[in-house]
C-alpha cells in the first residue's frame, strides 16, 4: 500500500460501529459546529458505497427521526469516492431550484474494510479500504462559503471492477449458499495497478482542466 497508494494505515470500524451509527455522530458533530438542530435542517443525504446496516433501507430516514429533522427531506447517494462531492452538488442544485430548502446535511459513512479480507490475495490491492464518517452542513447564500463547481467523469468500460456478487439478485445468499469468498470485493492485482497508474490519472487531469473548471477557479482571482 505505501508504494502503490501511498497508504500506511487504515481506520477500522469495532464490532460494534456501523455506517449508520458513525454517521450519525459525525452528523451531530457537523450541527454543533454549525451552531443548529436537527429541526433547523431541510435536506439530509447519507452517503455511502452502498454497504448499509440493512439490506432494503433507508438510513436517511432514520437520521431525520433521529435528530428531529421534522420537515425535511431525505434520500441516499450510492457513490464511491466522488460520494460526498457529488452530494453537495446535488444539495446546491436543489437549493437552486427550491427556496424552501436553507439548510442541508450531507453525511458520508463506510465500513468498507468489512468487504474485503487479507486471506484472500484478489482482495490484496483493496487493503487501502478502510471505515469512517464525517458530515457537513450546507447553508443557502453562506456569507464566506461557496460551491462554485463540480465536475466528474465515469469510464463504463469500469463498471464491473469492484463489486460483491454475493447478495444481489443475481447470487442471492438463501440456504443453498456456501462460497462465502464471493461476499469479499476482489479484483485483478495488475489490471487495478494498471488503472491506478493510467486511467485515474488521465481521468483527474482530464477533469481539472475541463474549461468551466478553469473558468471557475479563475474566477477566485
Amino acid at each position: 500500500m505505501t508504494e502503490g497508494i501511498g497508504f500506511t494505515h487504515i481506520h477500522k470500524a469495532n464490532d460494534d460501529e456501523h455506517p449508520f451509527s458513525m454517521g450519525l455522530a459525525a452528523a451531530r458533530d457537523a450541527l454543533q459546529d454549525a451552531g443548529i438542530g436537527g429541526a433547523d435542517v431541510d435536506l439530509v443525504i447519507f452517503v455511502s458505497a452502498g454497504d448499509y446496516d440493512y439490506r432494503f433501507w433507508c438510513p436517511s430516514s432514520a437520521v431525520v427521526r433521529e435528530l428531529g429533522c421534522h420537515h425535511a427531506y431525505s434520500f441516499e447517494v450510492r457513490n464511491g469516492c466522488a460520494g460526498g462531492n457529488l452530494a453537495c452538488n446535488i444539495a446546491m442544485g436543489l437549493m437552486d431550484r427550491d427556496s424552501s430548502v436553507k439548510t442541508a446535511l450531507i453525511i458520508c459513512a463506510d465500513t468498507l474494510s468489512r468487504v474485503i479480507s487479507p486471506e484472500i490475495p484478489e482482495c490484496h490491492p483493496l487493503l487501502y479500504f478502510g471505515d469512517g464518517a464525517a458530515a457537513v452542513v450546507l447553508k443557502r447564500n453562506h456569507p464566506c462559503y461557496q460551491l462554485l463547481s463540480f465536475a466528474e467523469h465515469t469510464d463504463g468500460e469500469l463498471g464491473d471492477l469492484l463489486r460483491v456478487d454475493a447478495g444481489g439478485t443475481r447470487h442471492p445468499i438463501n440456504e443453498n449458499f456456501n462460497d462465502w469468498s464471493k461476499t469479499f470485493s476482489k479484483v485483478d492485482a495488475a489490471a487495478f495497478a494498471n488503472l491506478i497508474d493510467k486511467v485515474y490519472l488521465k481521468e483527474y487531469l482530464a477533469v481539472i482542466k475541463r474549461p468551466s473548471i478553469v473558468q471557475d477557479i479563475q474566477s477566485l482571482k
